[in-house]
């Protein structure tokens, strides 16, 4: 079951739900994007249609949150050159140099996330990017509490699964594939100096051992850096400065990410 699927009432109103639902983090993330609050307006009502359209013509509607956050950006992109949208300076000169999207060593991360089922993302997402706690989620996807709370436990494992998967069918080297296994290991304790050397000389693998770390540490910025591209760790801070920590969090197991200095490139 997913959030839009449980959701009750017409189509037209079901939607007005799920979008003041999660109006919220879209303003955080278009206050990032935009300079002023006529560009923000602009980026979210651009946000706002393609949802609606992948409602309305798609069998198999987008997970929510990530979508509208994902359509701001992309509505960013392509307003660059226009004169209704004026753009923070640090994303409009990420968008001239082509580094507002999902960066090259995030790719695996990105399509890997995208790969999950609608819940599985939902799960993921929600839990450790916007630190929500598993009742809350579980309204979301309109799942029992306790049967949410197993389908989280098995979210991390499902990523992993599946960034190990496209590690694999995308290995430039017949090694590549061969060490999959051992690069995860790699993480947690010494490997072999054949492991080590490979990992020194090959892009592919030395990126993907990054985005294999799923650590209450690192995997909040790894899916918001492979959903939201440019301004994720802002969009941490931001959301995360306004949210209670739920108990997990509160014992050290989420860390809030630095501040990026606003004017640079963020990712």
């Amino acid at each position: 079951m997913t959030e839009i699927s449980h959701s009750k009432g017409s189509r037209k109103d079901c939607v007005a739900a799920l979008l003041a639902r999660h109006w919220k983090s879209v303003r955080a993330y278009t206050s990032l994007c935009a300079a002023g609050a006529a560009s923000e307006s602009r980026l979210q009502t651009c946000a706002a249609q393609s949802f609606l359209a992948e409602v309305i013509h798609y069998a198999h509607p987008p997970v929510v949150r990530p979508h509208l956050l994902r359509a701001v950006r992309v509505a960013a992109e392509a307003g660059v050159d226009g004169d209704d949208v004026v753009l923070d300076a640090a994303l409009h000169d990420a968008i001239r140099s082509r580094r507002s999207g999902i960066q090259p060593d995030r790719r695996l991360a990105e399509r890997a996330f995208r790969a999950l089922p609608a819940v599985t993302q939902t799960l993921l997402w929600h839990l450790h990017v916007e630190r929500e706690d598993i009742a809350t989620v579980a309204v979301l996807i309109g799942l029992p509490e306790v049967t949410a709370a197993a389908e989280a436990a098995r979210s991390r494992g499902l990523l992993l699964q599946r960034c190990l998967e496209i590690h694999a069918e995308e290995a430039p080297y017949p090694e590549c594939s061969r060490y999959s296994r051992l690069l995860l290991a790699s993480l947690n304790r010494p490997v072999s100096g054949d492991v080590n050397t490979h990992i020194s000389r090959c892009w592919h693998c030395r990126t993907a051992v990054q985005q294999f770390d799923h650590s209450d540490t690192m995997l909040p910025s790894l899916l918001a850096q492979a959903v939201l591209g440019w301004g994720a760790q802002d969009y941490l801070r931001v959301r995360w400065s306004v949210r209670p920590a739920p108990a997990a969090a509160a014992r050290g197991r989420h860390r809030p990410p630095e501040a990026a200095t606003r004017g640079r490139h963020r990712r």
